[in-house]
């Protein structure tokens, strides 16, 4: 994401100059809110940010304007993983709860623990699973289990519909960008 960083003013920070990543942009919301300057992307297995700015933008230094056009503020947990990165995801969660079992039985674990009850008839409502053994009237049928994994699943896929800015958006988004952060503010 270089365009992107290049774009911030140097600063000078305990004697070395920095980056300042956090002057703060107005970056032409008139685009951003405006839902006809922005396309749906399905981001794919494997896709990473770089290889969606390039094959959409046709350059890796719009990588920026993937995260920025999507709301996705995290690059790091809002992206969608792969599948296997999403079984290591599980398993160093149940290691952080200090589980030793082998990385199957965690993932058999996670598949078994149920974290809620969602009935789709009432558009997905949901009750969790400590609340759903307490109650004194089991509910119908039409409440189904969802565990740990199914959900960390559903969550991931939900991650994969984005939204880019249109193509032909990106060489001013650039360009105000530069403008923005390179312009001095008036206090």
């Amino acid at each position: 994401m270089p365009l992107y960083f290049d774009a911030f003013p140097i600063v000078t920070y305990n004697g070395s100059d920095i980056r300042n990543i956090l002057s703060k942009s107005a970056l032409v919301k008139d685009l951003l809110l405006n839902y006809q300057h922005l396309v749906p992307y399905e981001i794919q297995s494997g896709d990473s940010i770089t290889s969606v700015a390039f094959d959409y933008y046709g350059s890796v230094e719009y990588s920026w304007l993937v995260l920025l056009s999507a709301g996705l503020y995290d690059p790091f947990y809002a992206w969608p993983m792969s599948d296997e990165e999403l079984d290591e995801a599980l398993i160093k969660r149940y290691r952080s709860f200090g589980d030793t079992r082998p990385d199957e039985l965690i993932i058999a674990a996670a598949r078994d623990e149920i974290v809620f009850y969602e009935n789709a008839e009432l558009d997905g409502a949901r009750i969790g699973a400590e609340t759903y053994g307490l109650l004194d009237v089991v509910p119908g049928p039409e409440w189904k289990p969802v565990n740990v994994y199914d959900d960390a699943v559903r969550r991931n896929e939900r991650n994969r519909n984005i939204l880019l800015m249109k193509r032909e958006y990106a060489p001013r988004m650039a360009y105000e960008l530069r403008q923005t952060l390179t312009t001095p503010r008036r206090r």
